[in-house]
């Protein structure tokens, strides 16, 4: 996809409402009506999880900012926070007594073969279905402060600047995305870049990014994710464990006696799911406003242009995807964050309005947690474009973000050649 063939165009006219629209060789035929020729492919997996939120989106997405809008710093129901602490502390209390129970059987006294094997089954399942510590996703690495002092002295300002406690981290992996939490028993607060999203920002856009994720501990609704969060990944796991694999994916027939068993743990398999539904529900606004009150104070921060300009960049994971395929064949000598800014330079004017076009869709939204684009955009309308922060600082964080170009390519070559071979 280059300059040449981006400027490759005709005219045809719109199966849905006749209108004549361009078309460019590559990219999507796109009218403003709502008619695409085709779809894109999702930048992730839809796993159980995902559909439930996506599904929530759907139904609530507007009720939801209705409400948020009118008030959006009035405090979650007291009652709705109480009974999904008290769902969720059910769950952390049933993986501890399945694992005290395990216990039990092995080293009671005079213990049967039955009560043995019992033991070793409790236990292996509730390790697995043991709350987890959030853990850095494998691929990100973390970096060294000295290493790095004006990215971190960038962020602790902006920290400063939003009343919030400093980062005690940043780490930066392969995702088109930048994500904050805490992580391991010490609960470290760890800021995630996602290089290559970063690689094509520009530093008041990368400002407005992070002052988002900063936003999250401004409002403190990390900590009610992470104890609830945990319970609904537990549940998750549970609903796994008990799910039969779907008759249309089995490689042999259930014979006549493995019918009932198989739609026994069918229907066991819906008591877990219909709590783990239940959980994230009462969840769900919480989780909403959290996104809602985190892209407010990212624009009373950094001002709403910056921001609004992250929600279409962030669109460009298919470009990133691209870039990847075209630089894996000459890995010597392309960069893969060369070739993406190449990529991103050559889009012609229709494909980028198409971008800022799909952010005011009703029910489009860049992640299935986080609330409709169109709405976060509605949401922070009224604040200025732009606010001057220190520019010459960013620049230099970003060049120490430069250092690593080549070694980030290497190591994302060779995750991409260990997942395709």
């Amino acid at each position: 996809m280059n300059q040449t063939t981006a400027q490759l165009s005709h005219s045809l006219s719109c199966p849905q409402c006749n209108k004549e629209i361009p078309t460019h060789k590559g990219y999507v035929t796109w009218c403003e009506c709502g008619y695409q020729d085709e779809g894109e492919p999702e930048q992730k997996e839809k796993n159980r999880l995902n559909r439930l939120y996506e599904r929530l989106g759907q139904k609530r997405g507007k009720m939801v900012f209705e409400k948020i809008k009118e008030n959006p710093f009035e405090p979650v129901p007291r009652l709705t926070l109480m009974l999904a602490y008290l769902l969720s502390t059910i769950i952390h209390l049933i993986s501890l007594g399945t694992l005290l129970s395990g216990i039990y059987c092995l080293l009671r006294q005079s213990p049967s073969i039955f009560s043995v094997a019992l033991g070793l089954f409790l236990c292996g399942v509730s390790w697995l279905i043991r709350p987890r510590w959030n853990q850095l996703e494998e691929g990100s690495f973390r970096l060294d402060r000295k290493d790095f002092p004006h990215l971190y002295e960038a962020v602790d300002r902006l920290s400063d600047h939003m009343k919030t406690k400093r980062i005690d981290g940043i780490a930066v992996n392969h995702e088109w995305n930048a994500s904050i939490g805490y992580y391991g028993w010490k609960k470290e607060c760890i800021l995630t870049i996602g290089y290559p999203l970063f690689s094509v920002l520009a530093n008041t856009q990368k400002q407005a990014i992070i002052a988002h994720e900063l936003g999250h501990l401004v409002n403190k609704d990390l900590s009610r994710t992470m104890y609830i969060g945990t319970a609904i990944h537990t549940l998750d796991k549970w609903v796994e464990l008990l799910t039969p694999i779907p008759l249309d994916e089995r490689e042999d027939n259930l014979g006549f006696f493995e019918l009932p068993a198989y739609y026994f743990m069918a229907l066991i398999s819906r008591i877990p799911y219909l709590y783990l539904v239940l959980l994230v529900h009462l969840l769900f606004d919480d989780s909403q406003k959290g996104e809602y009150l985190a892209d407010l104070k990212a624009a009373e921060t950094c001002g709403k242009e910056p921001l609004l300009q992250t929600f279409t960049h962030l669109q460009y994971g298919n470009l990133y995807n691209l870039s990847i395929t075209q630089a894996l064949p000459r890995r010597k000598t392309s960069n893969v964050y060369d070739l993406l800014n190449e990529n991103i330079q050559s889009l012609p004017p229709r494909e980028i309005e198409r971008y800022r076009w799909r952010d005011q869709l009703e029910h489009f939204h860049l992640d299935h947690t986080h609330p409709p684009t169109k709405y976060r955009s509605l949401m922070i309308s009224h604040l200025p474009q732009q606010i001057e922060r220190d520019s010459s600082l960013w620049e230099k964080a970003s060049f120490e973000l430069g250092t690593i170009k080549e070694d980030m390519h290497e190591d994302l070559m060779e995750e991409v050649r260990y997942w395709i071979s």
